[in-house]
Order: structure tokens, then sequence, then C-alpha cells
């Protein structure tokens, strides 16, 4: 079925980036649908991509801030099937959409979770000790500076330019994760990696944990805990829970400096009380990543469902 979009008596408020990845409006504030127009179908439709790339050049106003205004929307040429395939398609969209929407949510619940077990699980500049612990650890926490429970592997890092990395299965790490795979490696082992400079967010400093061979360019400190006194898990979380921003130089590209962060003080308690702490937390946030995949997963199973099922 061919046909404008004058079917519909009213357009709806804002839409998805279309318009060469900028910001498109419409003027009104909701559809208004007659016979014969499934509205789960025709939302999917009209925020396609390709819809709006190919109408681009009918809609008003400067590159960065696209509006389509009502009368223009309503002009647009579209192509739908029957009621009937509109409504199987729109199911199955509004089904895929539900799915995505619930691991979303479990998504966010176990961050909130993992954020309150963060709070309560370490202890902060005025406890001796956490709030929540495993039976059987009473022990006071000790505190030190980073430099005396931690070692340093900065000087193994190689930056490479994106032209001259080689493709391969190796994470190539930055401040902020892994920004590509390639041959070789920087360091074999396990890790913490922390944002030097370049940080996506100051308030959330980026600290990960890793495993196995690495490449780190010049971008995120590389340490290590101290071998069977101190564990990397329980020592990335613990790095983690501290207020950056305080110690961080620079303007608009806010810088951790080496000798700052090695100076920096962590509390800690006994070796087999970390380990329990680490493990415990590395299990919840390979619960956290489990759902992540499956958002990931879904939402590119339903973009190569669109471009296959809609026109």
């Amino acid at each position: 079925m061919y046909g404008k979009l004058d079917f519909l008596n009213q357009a709806f408020g804002i839409l998805p980036n279309g318009l060469d990845g900028y910001e498109s409006t419409l003027d009104s504030p909701a559809f208004d649908f007659k016979s014969g127009i499934d509205s789960n179908f025709f939302l999917e439709y009209v925020c396609l991509e390709m819809f709006y790339k190919y109408q681009g050049n009918i809609a008003n106003g400067t590159r960065k801030a696209k509006r389509i205004h009502v009368d223009t929307f309503f002009d647009m040429a579209v192509t739908i099937p029957k009621l009937e395939e509109q409504q199987k398609i729109g199911s199955f969209f509004k089904q895929l959409d539900n799915t995505i929407a619930l691991h979303q949510r479990k998504l966010d619940a176990l961050k909130r979770v993992k954020k309150g077990l963060l709070q309560q699980m370490f202890a902060n500049n005025e406890e001796k000790a956490p709030r929540l612990r495993f039976i059987n650890f009473d022990e006071e926490w000790e505190q030190r500076k980073l430099n005396e429970i931690a070692n340093r592997y900065d000087n193994l890092r190689v930056p490479i330019t994106a032209s001259a990395r080689i493709s391969g299965t190796t994470p190539y790490y930055g401040a902020n994760g892994i920004q590509d795979y390639v041959e070789g490696f920087t360091h074999d082992g396990e890790f913490i990696l922390v944002a030097e400079d370049g940080a996506n967010n100051v308030k959330n400093y980026p600290v990960q944990h890793v495993n196995g061979k690495i490449w780190v360019n010049n971008h995120a400190h590389v340490l290590q805990a101290k071998e069977n006194k101190h564990d990397n898990k329980f020592l990335m979380n613990a790095i983690k829970i501290i207020r950056f921003e305080p110690f961080l130089v620079g303007g608009g590209r806010a810088k951790l400096n080496s000798d700052v962060m090695m100076k920096l003080i962590v509390k800690f308690p006994c070796y087999e009380e970390q380990k329990k702490i680490g493990t415990f937390l590395q299990r919840l946030e390979n619960v956290i990543t489990l759902h992540k995949n499956k958002i990931n997963k879904l939402s590119s199973l339903k973009k190569t469902y669109l471009q296959n099922m809609l026109i």
C-alpha cells in the first residue's frame, strides 16, 4: 500500500535521531490513527533512520537542528502492508521491546544493588570497619597509601594509532575501556586499569579489573596488587569508590597524575576477607555484564529485523 501520511489526524512529539545523526522533531503531541493503521507498526516505521534520511531534504532548519513541521510530515510518502501484516509486525516488535525493557529493568536494579553494597561493604573515612561483612571477620580495617599495597606498570604501555593497529583478539584498552582488538599484548596477568586522562565521567571514574593478555595505551594507569597480600578484585572496588575529582588536574581533559594516584589512601581488611569481598562483587558484576550483553544483542537483533522487515 502506497500513500502519504495524511491518513493520520495528528503527528507526535520528539523522534529519535534520524537526520544524519541529529535531532529531528515534530510539532504536535500525539498520533490520532485512522482505521487500517496499526500503531505499533507505524511507530517503528517512522522511527527508522533510513526513513528520515530519505525524507531529510524536506526538513526545515539547520543541519544540527532539523525540524519537521506537521504539514511537511503529512506530505511524506510511505509504503505499508495490509493491516493484518502490520499487526503481526507491530506485535513482534512490541514483544521484542518488552524483552529489552525487562532486561534493562533488571540491569538497573542490579546496578542499584551493587552501589548499595559498595557503600556498606567498604569502610569510609570515619569508619574502622564496614557496616556489612562476611561472618567470622571482625578485625578493624587498615589503611595504607596505594604505593604500599600495589605496583604500577605504566612503563609497559604502548599507544598505537588506529591506522597502525593490526586486527587481532587482544583487547586494546584506553582510559574508558576497550577501544579495539589487536595482535600482541603489553601486559599479561591480573591488573587494575585506572583512567589517567580522558575519563568520560569524573564522578564515576573509570576503574576496571582485567585478567589475561591485554594491550594498554598511555591513557590508563596499570596497577597490580602485591601478590599474596592484597586481592586485585577487592582493590579495584576499593579504588573505584574513591572520589577522584579533587585529585585531577587540567581543564577539559582532566588528568590523574601517577604520583598523586599512588599516594591515595585505601582501607582494607585481611587478605582472606579481601578475597571473599572481591570474588562476591566480581560475580555480581558478571551478572550485570550478562544483562548488558543481552540488551546489546537484542537491540542489534531488533535493528537487523527492522532493516529487513520494514521498507
